[in-house]
């Protein structure tokens, strides 16, 4: 469980604004379940079998967020296969009693779009996590987002979090952090999440130095998870922003559904 100064607050009032711009987008009409199965990008959606690594790679590379996609943005690196979990990520994945990331047909992260000056950056990035039929990928997003769940990522991030402040010891170290959750942010549309994290960096005097916002967005779509992160250095990334971004990645998920 979190520590005293690790603190899990529950549909923060601080947060409140991203709820209630996504609410406002689905009474619009913005928002739904999955549209018409179509063909993209050599992709065949199936409703008779799992998809095969290259459709599922060319179905990530069809929704993930592009250079295009964020005007002002500097894009750094390509879009490019997520690395495997370490060691305190399967710690993670066993505790929750989630399924084991082995048995992913497929996750594409985008490249990094960043904006703003250095102690001021904004980064964003997608990525898009295909499984080998839905039941599993909801069953797997339902373990994450249990209160089991949470508690296990709470312990994962303090872990993670001791493992490299031992590596970084007598620089600039993680301090404490907060944990705020935003649940069924789009509704509507399956298991949607959004996970916010504001982590402190403290100077050798143990005062703060500086607060890094972390929103992590994320929905399901037939056999895909797709999900959205938004940090920023020293304040939150703009909330319309993220919006524009978590949109685009809804519509085209929508676009090119895979059951």
């Amino acid at each position: 469980m979190a520590s005293a100064a690790d603190t899990w607050i529950v549909s923060s009032s601080a947060y409140r604004s991203v709820a209630t711009w996504l609410l406002q987008a689905a009474i619009a009409g913005l928002l739904g379940g999955c549209g018409a199965a179509v063909s993209v990008a050599g992709v065949t959606p199936s409703t008779t079998g799992p998809m095969t690594k290259a459709q599922a790679q060319a179905y990530a590379h069809a929704v993930n967020l592009q250079p295009a996609d964020m005007p002002g943005f500097t894009s750094i690196g390509n879009e490019t296969e997520a690395p495997a979990p370490g060691r305190y990520g399967l710690e993670y994945t066993r505790c929750r009693g989630g399924v084991n990331p082995a048995r992913r047909s497929a996750s594409i992260s985008s490249a990094e779009f960043s904006t703003g000056p250095a102690f001021y950056t904004e980064v964003m990035r997608s990525t898009v996590e295909v499984w080998p039929t839905p039941a599993l990928v909801a069953f797997n997003s339902t373990t994450a987002h249990s209160s089991r769940g949470r508690a296990c990522l709470v312990r994962y991030l303090q872990a993670a979090h001791a493992q490299i402040n031992r590596a970084r010891k007598g620089r600039m170290q993680i301090g404490p952090f907060t944990i705020s959750i935003v649940p069924n942010p789009l509704p509507g549309v399956s298991h949607s999440f959004l996970t916010a994290i504001n982590e402190t960096r403290l100077l050798r005097s143990g005062a703060v130095r500086a607060h890094i916002y972390r929103d992590m967005f994320g929905f399901i779509s037939g056999a895909a998870e797709v999900a959205l992160e938004a940090v920023g250095f020293g304040h939150p990334v703009p909330t319309p922003t993220e919006e524009k971004a978590l949109l685009l990645l809804l519509d085209r998920a929508r676009a090119n559904a895979i059951h």
